[in-house]
């Protein structure tokens, strides 16, 4: 049981330690040279067609979000900027550039978003997922500890590591869970933000009169669980769902 236990902390470390593809895609990209080029030269609607195509090609580099919130804020589309600024405020809890950006378009679009949980100014949801991952892995040490310290002449401060373990792995295990929790449905791999009211439709189709619709007001956090062609199925956190259009749509951790 100790080897066994060694193994699996020694495991958890090593998946800790390595990068992996989301964590290189969370990595900052290196801005595009035409979309640089294209905002200092005040082109601002192809300095947003550029960083328009960064964030597609990477969903979690926050420059790129932050970049596109300021070409359409310089073109007064307040409204999505808002959105694109409110995705970088989630993805970079510690960049104090996306938080001012916020404050600064959102009192602009004609929405208010749900306000960012205060979790979200510490650790993005995955940082939470990966620090209730280590507490996992550190809550394997208080019975090792434990059963280790039977088999030692003085086995006091192996139980006292043992203890103070336990009450670490629970705190950090306890917080997260908490801090994800708060998230609500923004946690969500799919979760997006509509920028623009709209309404939810029972087909994806605008041909036709449709006996059930529902309208999406702007500045509601939903979840994309299907797509058709352009459409979207969302499904809002009080469980009802439809189609809308991708366009007025702002995924907070991928292209909706």
């Amino acid at each position: 049981f100790p080897r066994a236990t060694a193994l699996a902390v020694g495991l958890s470390a090593l998946y800790l330690l390595c990068p992996t593809d989301a964590s290189a895609q969370a990595s900052p990209a290196p801005p595009p040279a035409t979309a640089s080029s294209a905002y200092a030269a005040g082109d601002f609607p192809a300095a947003a067609r550029a960083w328009r195509e960064a964030v597609s090609a990477a969903p979690l580099a926050w420059p790129a979000r932050h970049n596109l919130a300021l070409a359409l804020a310089q073109q007064g589309k307040w409204d999505e900027a808002a959105a694109h600024a409110y995705a970088a405020a989630y993805q970079a809890p510690a960049a104090h550039e996306p938080r001012l950006l916020l404050d600064v378009t959102l009192p602009k679009a004609a929405y208010r978003a749900p306000e960012p949980p205060a979790p979200a100014r510490l650790l993005a949801p995955r940082g939470w997922q990966l620090l209730a991952f280590a507490a996992a892995g550190l809550l394997i040490l208080a019975p090792a500890a434990y059963l280790s310290a039977r088999y030692l002449a003085h086995p006091g401060l192996v139980v006292c590591l043992g203890h103070g373990a336990l009450l670490l792995s629970l705190t950090a295990l306890v917080a997260s869970v908490l801090a994800l929790r708060a998230y609500g449905p923004a946690a969500h791999p799919a979760a997006v933000l509509v920028w623009r009211d709209s309404t939810l439709r029972a087909v994806p189709t605008d041909v036709g009169e449709q006996k059930v619709t529902t309208d999406l007001p702007a500045g509601t956090v939903a979840r994309v669980d299907k797509s058709f062609l352009g459409w979207r199925r969302l499904v809002l956190p009080g469980g009802t769902t439809g189609w809308v259009r991708a366009e007025p749509l702002v995924g907070l951790w991928s292209t909706p």
